[in-house]
């Protein structure tokens, strides 16, 4: 009979974003006796319907802050249901390390996907104090990226014998080519609209075509999937530029596969990224790529074989990289096809879940 785990996932909330679809492409891909339970510190929404398996799900409805009574909450949780597993996930769930060990959980992770939006070189002393303080209580340190594994390595100072490198995985039979013929050519883009994500620089860039490439200009539409705190900001930005019939927000997506099949090209402008789900999906969906040259994109993007990389926020290099692709086809047929390769290899679900299924049973 196979040894029957429960595994307790600590994150901030169950909404549409890389995490979390991580998240859901795990637990989906997970085999059976594995149990899983997602405490949310504070909501969950409709997002977490993309689930296949009976999850238990846990709003705390924490407010902004520290409350010690979310502490207690959680200490009392893991006592009663005695998970073998809790992992955490980015620094707002990393200081509820230390209740995992008081409650004797006997595998502790801490997963780092990514920095936040005001502190995208992790050099935070507040922050990274808490983590210091946080992390000794965590039996395995996950990271995603080689740029995390070097932060936590050179900044946190955690050894290395501590830290694994797990890639995220994407679902390649659902993230698929559709073959869908676009009746125009569509630069697409996927992202939380907010500061990092630089959506200003897909702005920027319609504006230059407009300028310097009048007839790509016309042929083109700039779609951006997403919601966030910048939205109105960037809606305002577009109309005082008047673009607004050429580049549209199109609001919050739970599943953006079919609409990712109508792209002619993917653009992923960020600051900065960890390990992108939008640009391994647009890959798996075998679209050519152009990404900036930031965190851990380089290690996913080999620039001219799967994808185009610019310096980030080089309106020129991006252009450059736009007006080449939409000449030549052929390059875009090269890179997606190789991309599409690239992704079902080497960051499929199955991958990812193999590699977390060892680390789950290595449970004493």
């Amino acid at each position: 009979m196979m040894k029957q785990f429960h595994i307790c996932h600590i994150i901030l909330r169950l909404d549409v974003g890389g995490l979390e679809r991580v998240l859901i492409n795990l637990i989906n891909t997970m085999p059976n006796n594995f149990k899983h339970s997602i405490i949310c510190l504070e909501i969950a929404t409709d997002f977490g319907k993309l689930l296949n398996k009976q999850v238990d799900i846990i709003e705390l409805e924490k407010l902004p802050g520290r409350e010690f009574k979310t502490h207690r909450k959680i200490f009392f949780w893991l006592l009663k249901n005695k998970p073998e597993v809790v992992q955490t996930y980015n620094l707002p769930a990393v200081e509820y390390q230390s209740l995992a060990w008081l409650a004797r959980v006997p595998l502790r992770i801490h997963a780092e996907h990514g920095r936040e939006v005001d502190d995208i070189d992790g050099l935070n002393r507040k922050r990274n104090l808490l983590r210091k303080i946080s992390l000794p209580f965590a039996t395995k340190v996950v990271s995603v990226s080689n740029d995390l594994t070097n932060w936590l390595k050179d900044t946190l100072k955690i050894k290395a014998e501590k830290i694994i490198f797990i890639a995220n995985g994407i679902d390649t039979n659902v993230f698929c080519y559709k073959n869908v013929t676009p009746y125009e050519f569509v630069i697409g883009a996927v992202g939380r609209i907010d500061d990092v994500k630089n959506h200003e620089l897909l702005i920027r860039l319609g504006k230059y075509l407009r300028e310097n490439e009048p007839s790509i200009f016309e042929d083109i539409t700039i779609e951006i999937i997403g919601d966030g705190p910048g939205l109105s900001k960037m809606r305002a930005l577009v109309a005082s530029e008047k673009l607004d019939d050429k580049i549209l927000f199109l609001g919050k997506s739970f599943n953006i596969v079919e609409k990712l099949n109508t792209f002619s090209l993917f653009l992923q402008p960020s600051k900065y990224e960890a390990m992108p789900m939008t640009v391994l999906e647009a890959m798996a969906c075998r679209l050519p790529v152009i990404a900036s040259n930031v965190g851990g994109i380089p290690k996913v993007i080999n620039h001219g074989k799967n994808g185009l990389l610019f310096e980030a926020n080089s309106l020129e290099a991006l252009a450059e990289r736009v007006i080449y692709l939409y000449h030549n086809e052929n390059k875009r047929t090269y890179l997606a096809a190789n991309a599409r390769e690239d992704a079902v290899r080497n960051y499929s679900c199955k991958a990812m879940a193999e590699n977390y299924k060892k680390l789950y049973e290595s449970v004493n």
